[in-house]
């Protein structure tokens, strides 16, 4: 159980990790991810995907452009020092425990990435679909840490790489396990119905 102090600084670290989030900088994500819509229900109406499909990437846009307004776009270039650091570290919740609180952050920022490129990839068998989204996790951490560095918009921390990679591994699960039960509670009498495959 978190103590007062714990949530005090939870509190305190997620408002300031979003503060340099502009609302043009949300527009422009959501805008964007109507861009991919517009064509989306297209494909709907000419049969050539479903509305699940397009709702999907829709929402997998949206969390895409938070991810980048949350870790790049909110900060100036040279904000950081851009410097790396390979080894990674981590700390009890005690003193301050703001390495415990960004690393928590950093796990739940890619959960519903992870999530729903899982959901996304509901066609492909189960552990093809499970590799696929740890691998784009894992792609996605190292760009996000690559051009930080590169930006000085933050540093090349190996710890984040590792906590994103643990989100993006929760998200999958929780997609997997997400799409085990949906399929069993609509197909379960009816097997062949089930277009999730």
């Amino acid at each position: 159980m978190l103590n007062e102090h714990q949530l005090q600084t939870l509190n305190d670290v997620f408002w300031r990790e979003i503060a340099g989030i502009s609302w043009s900088q949300i527009g422009l994500v959501l805008l964007f991810a109507l861009l991919v819509f517009i064509p989306g229900i297209i494909r709907i109406k000419k049969k050539k995907s479903t509305f699940k499909d397009v709702f999907l990437v829709y929402w997998l846009v949206v969390w895409s452009g938070i991810m980048l307004c949350i870790t790049i776009l909110r900060r100036e270039p040279g904000y950081a020092s851009g410097k790396i650091n390979p080894f990674p570290t981590w700390e009890n919740f005690g003193g301050n425990g703001l390495k415990t609180v960004f690393s928590i952050y950093n796990v739940l920022l890619f959960v519903p990435y992870g999530f729903l490129i899982r959901l996304q990839r509901h066609r492909s068998e189960n552990r093809k679909a499970f590799i696929f989204t740890l691998v784009a996790g894992l792609i996605t951490t190292w760009g996000i840490e690559i051009i930080q560095l590169v930006t000085s918009m933050g540093n090349f921390e190996f710890t984040d790489i590792i906590n994103n990679f643990i989100g993006a591994l929760i998200g999958a699960i929780m997609g997997g396990a997400f799409l085990k039960i949906y399929r069993k509670c609509r197909f379960g009498l009816h097997p062949e119905r089930n277009i999730l495959k």
